[in-house]
């Protein structure tokens, strides 16, 4: 029987994922509702929408598919790492975006860029869905297996999941070093996006009149926005990835709490930098403040006709 420590563990996962949940969908939405009203839909709302497309899923797969069919099918796994690399493309080519949009260099090929960056949105998207199949398909021949759950066979590298009849078997060191591999690179182009805008935003500063830095500068404000945004993103990704390396150590692997605790963090984390790419778009975030406004409204409205 659980605890009451297990069982509001188990709560706050439910309230997180459910939140989550709400909130991508809510991203998913507002491009299609636009796309409907307007017939037409920018790159970037598109963008947007599939990074909030990719989350719900992935949400779902963790916090209802896993708990409805303990089986634990290898597709799930597989298709949930696939949902996970993509999420992480797309992010880093928003940031590649908004870092080229709003950084001042004069190299020719930045310039290039600058030009030419949102007609290759289309096709850096489908680079980042080709690079996210290609890193994904492998954990299904290298980490993931099937067995029937007749006995425990463990050893420090493998754990197994599952609870009668068919169970799913992780290889927990090519696990690790296939999600580094998969991430290293969107997190590379990510961390040097980040590094041209600070460096931007520096230049900047410095070659203001004076040296008198006024942050009501609509360029300041622009730079120092994305920044807080992208940085916020990578702290997010760190302690996520860093608790996922903690949470596969084999002697946590059967502390439940603990692993609850990874759980809720797990789900903060696309929940949180969903939150913050709504508060850095201004559409998104008329539109969140426009609904929870209404939402505000009908209660005391049917009071007041009471």
């Amino acid at each position: 029987m659980a605890s009451p420590l297990e069982i509001f563990l188990l709560t706050l996962i439910w309230i997180v994922t459910a939140v989550g949940i709400l909130l991508n969908a809510f991203i998913v939405a507002m491009p299609v509702i636009w796309w409907v009203r307007y017939n037409k839909v920018e790159m970037i709302e598109f963008l947007l929408a599939s990074v909030g497309m990719s989350r719900v899923v992935l949400l779902i797969l963790w916090d209802v598919v896993y708990l409805w069919f303990p089986s634990n099918s290898v597709l799930f796994a597989v298709v949930s790492m696939f949902l996970s690399f993509w999420s992480l493309w797309v992010a880093t080519i928003l940031c590649v975006f908004y870092s080229v949009k709003i950084s001042s260099c004069h190299h020719p090929f930045f310039m290039f860029l600058k030009l030419n960056v949102s007609k290759m949105l289309l096709g850096l998207f489908l680079v980042s869905l080709a690079s996210s199949l290609l890193f994904s398909l492998p954990f299904k021949w290298l980490v993931y297996s099937t067995s029937i759950n007749n006995a425990t066979n463990s050893t420090n590298t493998t754990n197994s999941t599952g609870q009668g009849g068919t169970i799913l078997k992780v290889n927990n060191i090519n696990q690790f070093f296939l999600i580094l591999t998969g991430s290293s690179v969107p997190l590379l182009i990510f961390c040097v996006a980040v590094a041209i805008l600070i460096r931007s935003l520096w230049s900047h500063t410095r070659n203001m009149a004076g040296g008198n830095v006024d942050f009501g500068n609509p360029q300041i404000q622009a730079h120092l926005s994305a920044v807080k945004s992208m940085v916020s993103f990578l702290i997010l990704f760190t302690i996520y990835f860093a608790l996922f390396v903690v949470s596969c150590l084999p002697p946590l692997l059967d502390d439940t709490v603990l692993q609850l605790v990874f759980n809720i963090i797990s789900n903060a984390y696309p929940l949180l930098h969903s939150l913050i790419l709504v508060m850095y778009s201004r559409k998104l975030r008329e539109a969140l403040y426009w609904c929870l406004h209404c939402t505000c409204r009908v209660p005391s409205m049917a009071r007041g006709s009471a």
